[in-house]
C-alpha cells in the first residue's frame, strides 16, 4: 500500500538518491565547461627537428652540474622515435652530445653559447670548430643564441665570430635570434649561411587561438627581407605551465594544440623548423622565469606530455579522478539527504552541490600541481595557504549548513514560545541577580525601575556592585534601593574575586533559600514586565535548567557603530540560536537569563576560572543532563557598546573566554561524556570561525613578507596557484551571499543594515583573533567591563588594525605596479591582499563613526547603604 511504512521509506529513499544525482550531474556539467575541451588534428609525434639541453633536476650550468654520458644515451634513446635532428646550446658543456647521438642515427646542429665573458666565448668556439670537425653527423652550426637580444655583444663583435667560425668549418653557420632582431640587423644576414629565427608567440602574448598564424606570418616577414637566404626556425613551441603574457596563457592544453596546429601546417609547407625542447628543464627559472622550465615535449623526469589524438583539455584526463570523487559524493549526499529529509528540498540539493563542489576541488588541487618545479618557497606558501584554505572550507561548511538548518527547515522541532505559570500552582519566589562594576548610576537605576515593574510578586532583587574604585558610581544606587527594602537588596565589594562570577556566587550565597528560579540582568537591560509570567512556566519541565531570551538592544537607530553593534548581534539570535536550540546546544548569555536555583547549585555556582562565565554554565549543565531552552521573544533591550574599543574589548573577552572554555571542558567535548553529538558538534564548530581569525594573524605576516620576496626576488618567489586564491575569494563571497540569505529572511533587516552588520563582523576579527590567542595561551584575563553608557570623550585612538590595513594595501599597490594587470598571478595576488585588509579598513572606519553620546551619568553622593566592605566571594 502507498501508506506503507516500506513504501514510504523507499519513496524517501528514492527521492533523496535523485536529488544528489542531479547536484553531481550539475557538477560534472561544470566541470565539463571548465574543462573547455578542443580538438585540433591527430599528430603521429614526429618532428623536423627538437632543441635539446639534458640537465635533469638538480643540475644545471649554474651549479656545475651537468648530465652523464650514460644519461645523454639514455635521452638520445628516447628522442630518436620522434626526431632525426636535434639543436644544443653549448660545446663545452656537453661536448659528448654529437658522438651519442650519432649512435642513433641522431643529426646534430651544434651551437656556441656566447656572452660578455670573452675568455668562456672562446673555449665555446674553440670547443663548437672541434665537435664540427670531429663529428659527421654535425650538420650545422650555431653561433651564440640570442647575444644579439640581450645586448651582450655588438653587431661587430658577432660577426667576427661568425666570420671566424666559417672559416675554420665546412657546416653552413648561422646565430640564433628571435625573428624582429633579424629584421634590426640586415647586416648580420651577410655574414651566415641561413637565417636562425626564434618565433614564440607565448613570449608575444598571443592568444593561443591565434599562435600558429602568427608564427606562419612572421617566417613570411623574414622570407621577405632575405629571399636568397634559406631560412631555419630554430626555436617554436609552448611552455606548458607560468605567467600569463597578455592574451597568451600557459597551460598543457595550449602547449599540445600548439603543436597538434603547427606540425601539420609546417609539414604541408616544407617549413625547416625545431620545436624547443626535447625535456623540461628547472634549471632555466634563473634565466626565464616561470615559464623557463615548461617548454618540454617530456617532462624533467622524461616522461612524454603532449597527447597525440583525441580530445585537448585543461586539465587532461580528468575525467578518471572526478568520476570517483562524484560517486563518492553521490553516496554521501544521497545519505544526507535522508537524513535532512525535513529540510525543503532545494536546501538539500545545496547540500549535495557543496559536498559534491567540495569532492571536485580536492580533485582540482592534485591536478594543479601536476607537472610543477616551483621553487622550495612556492610549496611553502602554497602549504600555508592550502591550510588556510582548508580551514576556511571548513568553517563555510559549517556556516552553510547553519544556514542551510536555518532556510530551509519547514518548521523548528524545539520551537519555544510563552509558557506561563499554571494558574492552579503558587507563584515560585525568584530571585533576580544583578552584578555592576564601575556603572553609571543613572542607567543601573534605570535597569531597576524596570525589575521594579515586573509583573511577579514572589520576587527579591539582589544588587551586587563589585570592584567600584569611586563609590560616588555606587551610593546613588544603594540610595534607591534602600528605599525598597521589601524586594531589594544592595552589597558593595570593594575586593571581588572572579569579577562578575565572583559576584554572582556573592549573591548566590544571599539568596532567599525559598528561590527555586535564578534570573541574570545585565546593568543596562531594561526589562519588559511580562518576562518572568511568559517564560516561568518553562520550569514545570523538571529536566529544564535554563530558559534564555534573546538580547536585544535600544538607542541605536541614530548611529552608524550602535547600528551596525546591533545587527550584528542580530543574526546570531535571529537564526545562530534556533540552529543550536534545536540540538539543545544554545549559548548561556549574562543576560535575559532564567536559571533553575537547584541545577545552579548542583552543578557548583559560577565558574571564576573564566572571564565567559555564563557560556561556561551552559556548556556545564549540558554535561549533566540538563535541558536548556531558547525562547526566541524580545524582554528586555540594553545599550550596545559605547564605542569601537569598547565593542572590540568586548567581543576580545568572548574570544578569550571561549577558549578557556575549549580549554577547561575538552575531555567533554571531545572524550566521554553525556554531551550528544550535535551538541558536541555545535560548541566546536561554532568556535572554528573564531579559530580561523586566529590563523589569519599569521597568514597576514606571511604574505607581507613573501610580498616583500616577490618585489626583492620575483624570479625566486612567485604568487601562488591563482585559482587558489580565487577559489578563497569565492569562499568569501560564498559566505556574504549566505549572510545576507539569512538577514534578508529571518532578521528582516534593510540591505543597508545587513551591510553594516557585515562591516561590524568584519572590523572585530582581529580583535577575536587576539582574544583567542590569548586564551590559549593561557594569559592571565582580567575582565573587562564595556563601556555602554557616558563614557566617550573626544576623538578614540586609531586601532591596531590600521598598520595591518596599511601594510596590506601597501603590498597590494607594490604588486601591481611591478607587475601590471596583465596577468591572472599577481592580479589574483593582490586582490587576496586588499581582500584581507577589508576587515581591517572596517576596524578602522568604524573606530572614526561618530556617535551623538548619550547622556552623561555622573556619579553623585548618597548615605543610608547597608554595605559590606572587603567581602569576597566563596571559592
Amino acid at each position: 500500500m502507498r501508506t506503507g511504512t516500506g513504501f514510504i521509506a523507499f519513496e524517501r529513499l528514492l527521492s533523496a538518491f535523485v536529488l544528489a544525482l542531479v547536484a553531481c550531474a550539475a557538477v560534472w556539467g561544470a566541470w565539463h565547461v571548465l574543462e573547455r575541451p578542443f580538438t585540433p588534428p591527430e599528430w603521429d609525434g614526429q618532428l623536423s627537428g627538437l632543441t635539446y639541453s639534458g640537465y635533469r633536476p638538480g643540475q644545471g650550468p649554474a651549479q656545475h652540474r651537468y648530465p652523464s654520458p650514460d644519461e645523454i644515451a639514455q635521452d638520445m634513446a628516447l628522442l630518436a622515435p620522434h626526431t632525426h635532428r636535434i639543436r644544443t646550446y653549448t660545446a663545452t658543456e656537453g661536448p659528448d652530445v654529437p658522438a651519442l647521438a650519432a649512435r642513433y642515427g641522431l643529426d646534430v646542429m651544434a651551437g656556441a653559447w656566447l656572452g660578455k665573458d670573452k675568455a668562456a666565448n672562446e673555449r665555446e668556439v674553440k670547443a663548437l670548430i672541434r665537435q664540427a670537425r670531429e663529428n659527421a653527423n654535425v650538420s650545422r652550426l650555431i653561433v651564440g643564441n640570442e647575444v644579439m637580444l640581450r645586448e651582450e655583444l655588438t653587431e661587430a663583435q658577432m660577426i667576427a665570430y661568425l666570420d671566424r667560425v666559417r672559416r675554420q668549418t665546412r657546416q653552413p653557420v648561422s646565430t640564433a635570434d628571435p625573428w624582429g632582431i633579424w629584421l634590426e640587423h640586415p647586416k648580420l644576414a651577410a655574414h651566415v649561411d641561413f637565417i636562425a629565427i626564434h618565433v614564440l608567440p607565448y613570449w608575444e602574448g598571443v592568444a593561443i587561438e591565434e599562435a600558429v598564424a602568427y608564427t606562419l606570418a612572421q617566417l613570411q616577414r623574414v622570407q621577405a627581407a632575405y629571399p636568397n637566404k634559406p631560412i631555419v626556425i630554430t626555436e617554436t613551441g609552448w611552455p606548458s605551465r607560468g605567467n600569463v603574457q597578455s592574451e597568451a596563457r600557459p597551460t598543457p592544453q595550449a602547449q599540445a594544440r600548439y603543436l597538434r596546429e603547427f606540425i601539420p601546417r609546417a609539414r604541408a609547407l616544407g617549413i625547416d623548423y625545431y620545436v624547443i625542447e626535447a625535456f623540461d628543464g628547472q634549471w632555466k627559472r634563473d634565466e626565464e622565469g616561470r615559464p623557463g622550465p615548461y617548454w618540454g615535449l617530456f617532462d624533467a623526469f622524461r616522461d612524454w606530455k603532449i597527447p597525440l589524438e583525441g580530445t585537448l583539455w585543461v586539465d587532461q584526463g580528468w575525467q578518471d579522478r572526478v568520476v570517483p570523487a562524484l560517486v563518492v559524493a553521490l553516496l554521501l549526499g544521497t545519505l544526507w539527504n535522508w537524513v535532512f529529509a525535513h529540510w525543503r528540498w532545494w536546501a538539500r540539493l545545496l547540500a549535495v552541490l557543496a559536498l559534491a563542489a567540495g569532492a571536485s576541488f580536492v580533485v582540482w588541487r592534485s591536478l594543479a600541481d601536476a607537472g610543477s618545479y616551483a621553487p622550495i618557497q612556492s610549496p611553502f606558501i602554497e602549504l600555508v595557504l592550502n591550510g588556510l584554505l582548508g580551514v576556511s572550507l571548513l568553517v563555510f561548511t559549517v556556516q552553510l549548513v547553519e544556514a542551510l538548518d536555518v532556510l530551509g527547515t519547514h518548521r523548528w522541532r524545539r520551537a519555544f514560545g510563552a509558557s506561563p505559570w499554571p494558574a492552579e500552582k503558587p507563584l515560585p519566589l525568584v530571585s533576580l541577580h544583578v552584578a555592576i562594576c564601575n556603572e553609571p548610576p543613572e542607567m543601573v537605576i534605570a535597569t531597576l525601575e524596570s525589575l521594579e515593574r515586573l509583573d511577579w510578586p514572589a520576587l527579591e532583587v539582589l544588587v551586587v556592585d563589585n570592584n567600584t574604585r569611586d563609590d560616588r558610581l555606587w551610593r546613588p544606587v544603594a540610595a534607591w534601593i534602600a528605599e525598597r527594602p521589601e524586594r531589594f537588596r544592595f552589597w558593595s565589594l570593594p575586593v571581588c574575586e572572579g569579577f562578575k562570577a565572583g559576584a554572582l556566587n556573592f549573591a548566590l550565597s544571599q539568596t532567599d533559600p525559598r528561590a527555586e528560579v535564578l534570573g541574570v540582568i545585565d546593568a543596562d537591560y531594561r526589562v519588559e514586565p511580562d518576562w518572568l509570567r511568559d517564560l516561568m512556566g518553562h520550569f514545570t519541565a523538571p529536566q529544564v535548567a535554563v530558559v534564555q531570551a534573546p538580547q536585544a538592544h535600544r538607542d541605536f537607530e541614530a548611529d552608524l557603530l550602535a547600528r551596525s553593534a546591533n545587527w550584528e548581534f542580530e543574526g546570531f539570535f535571529r537564526a545562530g540560536m534556533h540552529h543550536r536550540n534545536e540540538r539543545n546546544a544554545i549559548i548561556q548569555h549574562g543576560t535575559m537569563c532564567l536559571v533553575r536555583a537547584a541545577a545552579l547549585r548542583e552543578a557548583g555556582g559560577w565558574a571564576q576560572w573564566t572571564i565567559c562565565e555564563d557560556a561556561e554554565l551552559g556548556l556545564r549543565l549540558m554535561t549533566r543532563g540538563c535541558e536548556l531552552r531558547y525562547v526566541d521573544r524580545v524582554y528586555g533591550r540594553g545599550l550596545t557598546p559605547e564605542n569601537f574599543a569598547a565593542l572590540r574589548s568586548q567581543r576580545r573577552r568572548w574570544a578569550l573566554g571561549a577558549m578557556q572554555i575549549l580549554k577547561g571542558h575538552v575531555g567533554a567535548l571531545f572524550g566521554r561524556s553525556p554531551l550528544s553529538w550535535g551538541q558536541r558538534y555545535h560548541f566546536i564548530a561554532g568556535w572554528l570561525p573564531w579559530l580561523q581569525e586566529a590563523l589569519q594573524v599569521g597568514v597576514v605576516l606571511m604574505c607581507v613578507a613573501w610580498t616583500a620576496g616577490m618585489l626583492i626576488a620575483p624570479r625566486y618567489v612567485e604568487p601562488p596557484i591563482p585559482g587558489t586564491l580565487a577559489l578563497m575569494l569565492a569562499i568569501v563571497l560564498a559566505r556574504a551571499a549566505i549572510g545576507a540569505a539569512v538577514y534578508a529572511t529571518r532578521v528582516r533587516c534593510t540591505w543597508r543594515e545587513s551591510f553594516e552588520a557585515a562591516i561590524a563582523a568584519m572590523a572585530l576579527n582581529y580583535a577575536v583573533a587576539s582574544g583567542v590567542w590569548a586564551g590559549l595561551l593561557g594569559r592571565h584575563a582580567r575582565f573587562i567591563v564595556t563601556a555602554k553608557a557616558g563614557t566617550r570623550t573626544g576623538r578614540q585612538p586609531l586601532p591596531p588594525e590600521t598598520k595591518w590595513a596599511v601594510a596590506l594595501l601597501a603590498a597590494a599597490v607594490a604588486t601591481l605596479i611591478q607587475n601590471g594587470f596583465g596577468g591572472p598571478e599577481p592580479l589574483c595576488w593582490a586582490t587576496a591582499l586588499v581582500v584581507m585588509a577589508l576587515p581591517h579598513c572596517a576596524a578602522l572606519w568604524l573606530s572614526r563613526a561618530s556617535r551623538p553620546g548619550r547622556p552623561s551619568m555622573q556619579p553623585a553622593p548618597a548615605a543610608g547603604v547597608d554595605s559590606v566592605p572587603g567581602l569576597t566571594s566563596p571559592a
